[in-house]
């Protein structure tokens, strides 16, 4: 059997599966770049969970339902189209929820092998760095924080911690012994 190392554990090649948070910010597109070429090397299944906020969190100024439906409608499509993106295999599947992100990620990756989601450097938003915190720290599974590529003027991701995680060098954890 084709096995990987995961923080000590053999995971069988082809039965892992990933949890990857996603909404449209750079980190959350680092993320899913990441969960995805993680996914294509081991063969695990991905679940993008993208969790929409609830009805009464949607911008002030979308106040009725035909403004707050089409907040929503335009999200989805937003969604969809980054996760189109990463070239998804068919196996792979995007879900959308409305809720709270944090506990929505961890009750999603209890039956996952990993959850992985995107960290800000510059500037975080203080709700995403709450999601980041709730997930590393209640989630059942290892969490992968991915950290957002910096952006230059020209508007690409350059950081060199970002093109090795691109190309596809995931470091292996060995269990010592």
């Amino acid at each position: 059997m084709d096995h990987e190392m995961l923080r000590g554990h053999a995971i069988e090649k082809g039965h892992e599966s990933i949890v990857v948070g996603l909404t449209a910010s750079p980190a959350s597109r680092s993320a899913l770049d990441w969960a995805a070429r993680y996914a294509r090397r081991t063969g695990a299944r991905l679940l993008a969970v993208c969790v929409h906020p609830a009805p009464d969190a949607c911008p002030e100024d979308n106040t009725s339902p035909d403004a707050r439906s089409d907040w929503t409608a335009e999200s989805r499509r937003t969604i969809e189209a980054v996760f189109s993106a990463a070239h998804p295999s068919p196996e792979w599947t995007l879900i959308h929820l409305r809720g709270d992100p944090g506990p929505d990620l961890v009750d999603k990756a209890k039956d996952a092998d990993l959850l992985v989601i995107g960290r800000h450097l510059a500037q975080p938003d203080h709700q995403r760095a709450e999601v980041a915190n709730y997930c590393a720290n209640a989630a059942p599974v290892p969490v992968v924080i991915v950290p957002a590529a910096p952006v230059t003027r020209t508007g690409a991701q350059t950081s060199p911690r970002h093109q090795e995680v691109a190309s596809g060098a995931i470091p292996h954890h060995q269990e010592e012994g």
